[in-house]
């Protein structure tokens, strides 16, 4: 680790216990990546969003650690691979600048927040909705948008399951109220991050139970730490499965 991993990993390690829903087992984890195939995994960390090789030894395993892996795999597999793939198109490469940068602010408030899913969280649902659909196009909101490691899988999460909550909430609709994604790209670049947020706040505080019903990662991703998404899963075997647990080489 170079200093600054170094200084949020003790960060974590001590915000882990103002964590209101955290569990006792859930209280050891302290950093969340996902997945996203060949051999990497596409994690937050202090000089941004990026692709780490699980070979990098940034993360290898060594004989003497106290610590190890969890592997968890959501159950839905539309969730499981549409989440890889929206990691992975976020994340730099190599020496490549991050278009996302860490965010320690944030996941300092997360420690210290609910992370209920409340108008706020199902506005930014929406708002990562809208642009998965590419009905509107990536403005330079998200491409700025910054994250801590937690609230980045759990929004890639979220964002691969709602194209089909969007379809359920649709279904409980009448014709003349369905829910349409605007065409956003035909706004001028500067409106673009104006208009959808507006559009999902209003959608949000409009139809907030619907949503609440049909999102199944019911957590308000800003205020999503490690150990309560962890919490979350355990709470939620319908949703997850534990692929694997890995551990330090013995002797």
């Amino acid at each position: 680790f170079n200093q600054t991993d170094f200084f949020l990993r003790n960060l974590q390690s001590i915000t882990k216990i103002f964590t209101k829903t955290a569990t006792s087992v859930s209280q050891n984890i302290i950093h969340v990546g996902t997945y996203v195939g060949d051999g990497f995994v596409s994690e937050a960390i202090s000089n941004g969003v990026r692709l780490t090789n699980i070979q990098d030894k940034r993360i290898k395993l060594k004989h003497g650690m106290t610590g190890g892996f969890i592997v968890i795999r959501p159950k839905n597999e539309i969730i499981a691979k549409l989440s890889s793939e929206i990691a992975f198109d976020r994340c730099a490469t190599g020496k490549e600048k991050s278009i996302h940068k860490y965010s320690i602010k944030k996941g300092m408030i997360g420690s210290f927040s609910s992370s209920t899913l409340g108008v706020n969280a199902i506005k930014d649902f929406l708002k990562g909705a809208a642009f998965v659909f590419q009905k509107a196009p990536i403005n330079n909101d998200l491409k700025n948008k910054e994250f801590f490691c937690s609230q980045f899988s759990t929004w890639c999460l979220q964002l691969a399951e709602s194209k089909i909550v969007m379809e359920l909430v649709n279904q409980d609709l009448p014709l003349n109220g369905k829910i349409i994604i605007p065409e956003f790209n035909e706004l001028p670049s500067n409106k673009i991050g104006q208009a959808v947020d507006q559009w999902a706040f209003n959608i949000a505080k409009k139809h907030k139970k619907l949503f609440q019903k049909y999102i199944s990662i019911k957590l308000d991703a800003k205020n999503t730490t490690p150990q309560r998404l962890y919490g979350f899963i355990l709470e939620h075997e319908e949703l997850f499965e534990h692929a694997m647990v890995v551990i330090p080489p013995q002797e």
